[in-house]
């Protein structure tokens, strides 16, 4: 009797927990006070910003915390400290009257080290784990959030979260599941110490990558973050019906495609080469592109705003512009000059080459998640 008494008071006690304890009923989480649990490279890549402090207790309350969410809530807390120094005079965008940067200086001269604390290990922003944790976390009241007349709270903007939960539309009372605690404003960020590209989401989609999978020396493998377009070739569009039926009825490719875009692109790249340039291909669903040189930077901005040019990238440009001409003699026009495009193997280049953002694959689906 006694140990069914047990059982069914066990099963009681379960079925009165919120749904997000019972899917951590079997999370194992380490709370050792002697780690430090201090954020790396390896966690994330997203994560949940769940409280950040600030002063000379604040170190060590963000500690409490995480120790306390560990244990008692099996969530994976973490520690990532950051200095703040204004003391340093900053560069404005404007220049004085002899032409040079203007610098200013913060109103307020002062250091700081600011703590926060990540929770989560998740591998995207909508991860259904990362959501459950987050409406967690948002309605905890953790022993180390309590402040008191004797201990105070060294938590960024403690009194206005403490006002606002209190505010919150969606709070039911201090013992429901949804009450806004002092943890209420927690969002889904990343990991500070990966690098931006590891969430770029601008790389080439997956039939742009298909289209340039085994090109030799395809402008997605070029290391540089820019690069010189010299050549341009588009397809052709076909938009009379009439023609367009007779294509599909002879199942035949249609004259100055993009297959014979891609073909000149290949050859004008592969004669490049031959002559020593480093130069790539690239084909896009509309054109196909050769570009000649890869850099980390178009130039170097000037104090006037304006940049300039990478010498190389300028070298690049002048050697595969369209050269001057004069016209053809006629009435008025005489002594004006033209452009002639230059041409490699009988294939024309663009009259105006200009620098261009080099594209890349997708960071994470080249490196998968770590």
């Amino acid at each position: 009797m006694l140990s069914l008494a047990s059982m069914i008071a066990a099963g009681s006690a379960a079925s009165a927990q919120a749904p997000w304890q019972k899917l951590n009923m079997f999370r194992k989480v380490e709370a050792d006070p002697e780690k430090d649990y201090e954020i790396s490279e390896d966690n994330g890549p997203w994560m949940i910003m769940a409280a950040t402090f600030a002063g000379k207790g604040g170190e060590a309350q963000a500690r409490e915390l995480i120790l306390e969410l560990r244990k008692k809530y099996r969530l994976e807390a973490h520690l990532h400290s950051q200095q703040f120094d204004y003391t340093q005079p900053v560069k404005g965008l404007h220049v004085d009257k002899y032409g040079n940067p203007q610098t200013m200086k913060h109103r307020r001269a002062y250091k700081s080290e600011e703590f926060a604390v990540l929770v989560g290990n998740y591998a995207s922003a909508d991860d259904p784990q990362a959501q459950r944790d987050l409406e967690k976390i948002k309605s905890l009241t953790p022993e180390a959030l309590k402040s008191s007349k004797e201990r105070g709270s060294y938590q960024q903007l403690a009194s206005w979260r403490k006002l606002i939960g209190k505010m919150a539309p969606d709070r039911k009372g201090a013992n429901s599941d949804t009450a806004r605690g002092p943890m209420s404003r927690a969002f889904v960020t990343t990991n500070p110490l990966l690098p931006e590209q590891f969430f770029a989401t601008r790389g080439v989609d997956k039939l742009v990558e298909s289209m340039n999978d085994g090109v030799k020396h395809s402008l997605l493998d070029c290391p540089g973050k820019y690069t010189v377009q010299v050549a341009t070739f588009t397809g052709k569009v076909v938009i009379d019906q009439t023609k367009v039926q007779q294509i599909l009825a002879d199942d035949r490719p249609v004259e100055g495609g993009l297959v014979d875009a891609a073909e000149k692109a290949h050859k004008v790249c592969t004669a490049l080469r031959e002559k020593g340039y480093e130069a790539y291909e690239f084909h896009d669903r509309g054109m196909s592109i050769v570009t000649v040189g890869g850099f980390d930077s178009v130039g170097t901005p000037r104090a006037d705003g304006k940049t300039e040019i990478n010498p190389k990238i300028h070298k690049i440009m002048q050697t595969f512009a369209a050269s001057d001409q004069k016209l053809p003699a006629n009435f008025g026009y005489s002594n004006v000059l033209g452009r002639r495009p230059k041409s490699l193997d009988g294939v024309a280049l663009d009259a105006q080459p200009l620098p261009v953002t080099v594209p890349k694959r997708s960071f994470t689906s080249s490196f998968g998640r770590r």
